[in-house]
């Protein structure tokens, strides 16, 4: 049987980790932690991108999902 191709459906995976990342850190999840987790994964984050010339992609996703929460700018 042939898969079918159309908008994607809630069954399906995330097509990309920034996806991923989003739908794991919602903001009902962000707003439950403590804002000093928050803060201290702002603070390696720094640190990370300050260190190394290439950012792990797991990095650039979490960074991505919290600009679009509005934790960072």
């Amino acid at each position: 049987m042939e898969r079918q191709k159309g908008p994607s459906s809630e069954n399906e995976s995330p097509e990309t980790l920034d996806d991923l990342f989003i739908e794991l850190f919602t903001p009902e999840f962000l707003d439950s932690l403590p804002p000093e987790q928050i803060a201290v994964v702002i603070y390696k984050l720094k640190q990370i991108e300050e260190t190394y010339e290439t950012v792990p992609s797991e990095w650039l996703a979490m960074k991505n999902v919290l600009q679009q929460r509005g934790f960072l700018k």
